[in-house]
């Protein structure tokens, strides 16, 4: 599923799952720490 765009198709996928509120502003971040708090800041 996630081939070219990694980030923003995991993004989207996050937010469609529901997997906590995830930022729109750390794709990269989600991608490596899967925010499921939803709580965690972007550094």
């Amino acid at each position: 599923m996630l081939n070219s765009n990694s980030s923003f198709s995991s993004l989207e996928l996050f937010e469609q799952r529901g997997v906590g509120q995830t930022p729109r502003r750390a794709p990269a971040m989600v991608m490596s720490r899967t925010t499921r708090s939803g709580s965690d800041p972007p550094r």
